[in-house]
């Protein structure tokens, strides 16, 4: 879908006098980006009476995409996911969900106007692990490893865990993504390529696990590290779960040389690798590493 086909919305509801719908829309985007930022069901009400107005407005999604497209002189990109939508809406200052957007850690230490965060302090003395909604990330200036520049990110809360109760020294610093990318974790991460902290990433062997890898790397660069990706890797996760038709075609784009060959050992194999086989050998690494 380019720009043009994108407006076809608000030409229908012009045409449809619809125009108090418009208006509100206008009335918004004039307002934007907001500082300091809003949570998006207080912005509908002060807008159009109703916090849940904005719920499910594509047209405002997509006037908002139409506008990064112009503003950044870059491809028009219809991207509706839930992450690409809190994404886009955090980027003009409002906030869609700070509470159930959460990513769990390990490890880290945070900073606030120039003093560390206590409660963090503590969470690493006690080698405590923490779920950290969007709410609180945006409040810090920094996050890091207490030692070192490596953090290593996995994809599974079981692989997380097994790992943590398998490690015995001082706080590991580990990330848990639970799955897709929460907003939250995209913050995280991206904090943490700010202090030059050096990004692990680990996942599962399907194509949505390859399209996560390649998101990371795509965005944050030399900060990432594929990790565990080479096709005996692949092989040695292997289950009987055969990969879909409609997920096997999400392997057409995935560019990134560096997952080019358990791509295509994923084309010949058609099945999905698991990352909890890869437990013992994942907590291997890192001692390796740490």
């Amino acid at each position: 879908m380019n720009k043009e086909s994108a407006a076809i919305g608000f030409i229908q509801s012009y045409n449809q006098k619809d125009y108090s719908s418009i208006e509100k829309k206008f009335e918004t985007l004039m307002l934007l980006p907001l500082s300091p930022k809003l949570r998006l069901p207080v912005l509908a009400e002060r807008i159009a009476g109703d916090p849940h107005y904005f719920d499910k407005d594509t047209e405002f999604v997509t006037a908002l995409q139409i506008i990064r497209s112009n503003k950044n002189n870059t491809p028009y990109i219809n991207d509706t996911s839930v992450e690409a939508v809190n994404e886009l809406l955090y980027e003009n200052g409002i906030l869609k969900d700070d509470l159930q957007n959460f990513v769990t850690c390990s490890g880290l230490i945070a900073v606030k106007n120039g003093e560390n965060v206590r409660s963090w302090d503590c969470l690493y003395d006690e080698n405590s692990v923490h779920n950290v909604p969007l709410r609180e990330l945006v409040k810090y200036d920094r996050l890091f490893p207490k030692k070192g520049d490596r953090v290593y990110v996995v994809e599974n809360s079981g692989v997380f865990s097994s790992i943590l109760d398998m490690y015995k020294g001082e706080p590991l610093p580990l990330v848990c993504t639970h799955g897709q990318f929460k907003f939250a974790t995209l913050q995280l991460i991206e904090k943490l390529c700010n202090e030059n902290v050096t990004i692990y990433y680990s996942g599962d062997y399907d194509p949505e696990g390859l399209q996560m890898a390649q998101r990371l790397r795509m965005k944050y660069g030399k900060f990432i590290r594929f990790w565990r990706y080479t096709v005996q890797d692949y092989i040695e996760a292997l289950s009987e779960k055969e990969i879909s038709p409609i997920s096997a075609s999400k392997l057409d784009n995935i560019k990134a040389p560096e997952l080019s060959a358990v791509k295509n050992e994923m084309v010949r194999l058609k099945k999905i690798g698991y990352q909890e086989r890869h437990i013992v050998t994942l907590y291997n690494d890192i001692i390796l590493m740490q």
